[in-house]
């Protein structure tokens, strides 16, 4: 069996074991549970609000299918294997979990409102089961689809610029994976919200906490970086803010490589050029750009194009180091 047909496998068996743990419950021991069922729980613990159950069916199926989909490979991408395997994992932990809590607290009770209480040892359980296993299904991806981050090749070759002669590059980046995780986010606060929404201060904490990993999430999904004679600048998010830049005379050189984010610490920008003079500006994986800076700092960013972004900023390093013999008339030159 090929690498992608594993993948896709596992996909599917994890899907399917999540859809089986969730839905069978309630099918096969429907008619011991109310009409509707008790799905809300206050602050006390005491049940407050309920669904009926084909819609917490609907929920609940649609909840682990829709992963499924986002993250269903069309092509075979080692490094992206295991984050695709967890994003199944996880919601399917999740929803498989909320519905077993479910059947329980409702387990032969006339009506919702005299379903069993919340406790502490449910929302922990939540909380860390599938964080857990989403977190072993990464490490035996890891292990079944193994990716190295290649040895830094030398400089790359430099673009010759003439004195006085300007040039200006653009590149950009995009992961719709990263999008599909702050989609799961936003249905992992829906799934908290239904089961704790009328519990005191519990919702504004949910929904601050969510909104804040999804706005990260918007800064990190799409980056686009700009390159001219005086700075390179990286723009991060659609909206192109914030910004970082990294003036020209700071950097020594620039050479490109194959980036794995697990070798940098994951996705989003890691590390500190202040803490630890080592930075990356990870937004998926494969060819990036690295810049050696002064005081041996580094800097890697995954930019399309890397190659003439880093022939283009050698060539200005170099011609920073000839001083000019000669004024020339200033052109323009599009290296993107």
């Amino acid at each position: 069996m090929s690498q992608a047909q594993t993948l896709k496998w596992s996909l599917l068996v994890s899907a399917g074991l999540g859809l089986c743990a969730s839905l069978l419950p309630l099918l096969i021991w429907g008619q011991r549970l109310p009409e509707p069922l008790a799905t809300h729980w206050g602050f006390g613990g005491a049940p407050d609000g309920a669904l009926p159950k084909a819609g917490l069916v609907l929920m609940e199926a649609g909840s682990i299918v829709l992963p499924l989909v986002l993250v269903w490979p069309r092509k075979l991408l080692v490094a992206r294997a295991p984050v695709a395997l967890a994003s199944v994992v996880f919601p399917s932990a999740l929803i498989a979990l909320v519905s077993m809590s479910v059947v329980w607290l409702n387990w032969d009770r006339a009506d919702w409102r005299g379903a069993g209480h919340f406790s502490g040892l449910l929302i922990a359980l939540l909380v860390g089961v599938p964080f857990a296993l989403a977190g072993g299904a990464f490490a035996i991806a890891r292990r079944v689809w193994p990716s190295g981050d290649a040895a830094p090749s030398a400089p790359a070759e430099a673009l010759p610029l003439a004195p006085g002669e300007r040039a200006y590059w653009s590149g950009s980046a995009f992961n719709g994976w990263l999008v599909s995780l702050a989609l799961f986010v936003m249905l992992e606060g829906g799934v908290l919200h239904l089961a704790f929404g009328k519990t005191p201060g519990m919702a504004e904490w949910n929904l601050a906490l969510h909104a804040l990993v999804v706005l990260l999430f918007m800064f990190m999904w799409k980056v686009r970086v700009t390159l001219n004679e005086r700075a390179l600048t990286i723009h991060y998010g659609l909206l192109g803010w914030p910004r970082q830049r990294i003036a020209l005379d700071r950097i020594r050189s620039a050479q490109t490589f194959e980036l794995v984010p697990m070798e940098h610490g994951g996705w989003g920008y890691r590390g500190s050029l202040k803490l630890t003079r080592r930075a990356a500006v990870v937004v998926r994986s494969g060819l990036a750009l690295r810049l050696e800076l002064e005081g041996g700092k580094r800097l890697s960013i995954t930019v399309d194009d890397a190659e003439t972004a880093a022939r283009l900023i050698n060539g200005f390093v170099n011609r920073r180091a000839d001083p000019p013999t000669n004024t020339a008339t200033p052109t323009a030159v599009h290296a993107s």
